[in-house]
């Protein structure tokens, strides 16, 4: 199977080195205002938002690094006994493009708006498969003869911890293990499973396809999305001492997303068929059905995609500037063949509209075949194969992956 794990999405509590309390009055006195910006430094800018983004923050801003919206800045806790005043979330898409988050984190530290990383108050991190079995349709069978079904007269199946609760959402589309995060009859842990493809074109990410292309997923299949969900209350509960900055670390990543999800997915025999044999302690084991044993799971870096510079509107693109950009973008991918460069012409591809009169395969044809310079027997396989390039490129990686 293919498959990429990744971090989400991430909110900090955050410190002003100073000491002071950052609140939006600190904010005032202290920056320069223009235009509708307060400058932080150089490179940082925030901008004060009509209303608050979250509950119990009076204002909200959104933090701007290198004229890239990196995250939503919320102060002046509304809740007097608050410990920690100052709440930041990234935004989705920089932890799917370069440089990534802690470039943005250590930007922010640069700047003076925060003394450490930042203590994770809440963070998801997905497993992104794709399975020669899917895991969804396994999943809603095994719901249907299970205990899961509060209403079924006589299932054949129970969780292997018998306390687990699971919400069937969205039609059967998704499956929530445990109870919502914030809800305070929960653990502060939920695993959620669902099909990120539809997902995605749903929610209108296509940088999530692109860095599904540059670490391996084929565009032909459904990705399916495994996702636990955590926050600081489950980490307490669990001895768990990490930073921001930890979730970087792929191996951090691995063995957080193991003990979330836990025996989620292992199942019971209510009546096994056969009596099973005493195991060693004169018990009788029950026969277990795993729907996802995670022995496979490696703990791999990420390939990041670079983002094109290029607007995400195409009214901001006139037709001579996409020709333009895409030929140069055609004409890397011919010269390198890298996941990469397939996936920033991937992503351009999909935030914009072909010029007037053309679509993207014929130009892919046209602009391969004026490739500059004697090209190599690997260039030559890319120009003549270019409209199946993509698909010819990203089986090549499924298979090399496995």
């Amino acid at each position: 199977m293919t498959h990429v794990l990744s971090l989400d999405r991430l909110s900090l509590h955050l410190q002003l080195n100073s000491g002071h309390p950052f609140n939006f009055e600190y904010i005032r006195l202290n920056y320069a205002f223009k235009g509708n910006s307060y400058r932080i430094s150089p490179q940082v800018v925030i901008r004060k938002l009509a209303t608050s983004q979250e509950r119990n923050y009076q204002h909200s801003f959104t933090v701007w690094v290198e004229n890239v919206n990196i995250g939503t800045l919320s102060t002046d806790h509304t809740l007097p006994t608050a410990t920690v005043p100052v709440k930041f979330e990234f935004e989705n898409a920089v932890f799917y493009q370069k440089p990534g988050f802690v470039y943005y984190l250590d930007t922010l530290a640069a700047a003076g708006l925060v003394e450490t990383p930042g203590n994770p108050s809440y963070f998801e991190i997905p497993l992104d498969i794709q399975l020669r079995k899917p895991l969804l349709p396994r999943l809603s069978h095994m719901e249907r003869h299970s205990t899961l079904d509060e209403h079924n007269p006589r299932p054949k199946f129970r969780p292997l911890r018998k306390k687990s609760h699971c919400s069937k959402l969205d039609n059967g589309s998704m499956y929530a293990f445990g109870r919502g995060v914030h809800k305070a009859d929960g653990t502060g842990k939920q695993v959620v499973v669902y099909n990120k493809t539809n997902a995605n074109k749903a929610q209108e990410k296509p940088y999530i396809d692109v860095y599904h292309v540059a670490n391996g997923l084929a565009p032909h299949i459904d990705t399916e999305r495994v996702e636990a969900k955590v926050t600081a209350r489950w980490l307490a509960a669990n001895n768990i001492q990490i930073t921001a900055r930890d979730l970087a670390n792929p191996e951090v990543l691995k063995t957080l997303f193991l003990r979330a999800v836990g025996d989620v997915f292992r199942f019971i025999e209510c009546k096994p068929k056969k009596k099973p044999k005493r195991n060693a302690q004169g018990n009788y084991p029950q026969p277990i059905t795993d729907l996802l044993p995670l022995s496979w799971l490696q703990a791999s870096p990420v390939t990041l995609p670079t983002k094109p510079r290029t607007a995400t509107t195409t009214a901001e693109i006139s037709d001579n500037r996409k020709r333009t950009t895409h030929k140069v973008l055609v004409t890397q991918y011919v010269a390198a063949g890298t996941p990469e460069t397939a996936a920033t012409l991937l992503q351009f591809e999909a935030i914009t509209t072909p010029p007037q009169g053309y679509t993207w395969p014929q130009l892919r044809h046209r602009y391969a075949l004026n490739f500059d310079g004697a090209p190599t027997p690997e260039n030559s396989t890319r120009i003549t194969q270019i409209n199946a390039l993509l698909h010819q490129h990203l089986t090549s990686m499924v298979n090399l992956r496995g």
